[in-house]
């Protein structure tokens, strides 16, 4: 029963890297995948009720804000002029910014490998 448990987890990561990751050839892949943690971040956001500085002001955002809040912080553009309030609403921010580079270093490995085939 290890054997098979152990085979199961095996099988478990080569299904979870194909989702994330492709397995190292599909770019709609990554990018399905990082449209879907980056509409889990923003659950978190909105669930969390995480309150952002407007003009001075805290108040919480609609969920496409939230989004789009996630969005900006992963491309490292923010045009938005929302600030976060608490840590916790912080730090969800900076996982969105490690999410951005790790997907980005998962895209230019992607295409690297499509033009040495």
């Amino acid at each position: 029963t290890i054997e098979r448990f152990k085979s199961f987890w095996e099988y478990f990561k080569l299904n979870l890297s194909g989702f994330f990751y492709g397995h190292g050839i599909n770019v709609w892949m990554l990018l399905i995948s990082y449209l879907v943690c980056s509409i889990v971040l923003t659950i978190i956001l909105h669930v969390s009720g995480a309150k952002f500085l407007v003009d001075n002001k805290a108040s919480t955002l609609s969920l496409f804000q939230y989004w789009l809040m996630i969005f900006s912080e992963s491309v490292k553009y923010t045009f938005v002029a929302f600030r976060p309030e608490s840590t916790s609403s912080q730090i969800i921010l900076y996982l969105s910014r490690l999410l951005g580079l790790f997907y980005l270093g998962l895209i230019t490995a992607t295409i690297y490998r499509r033009i040495a085939r």
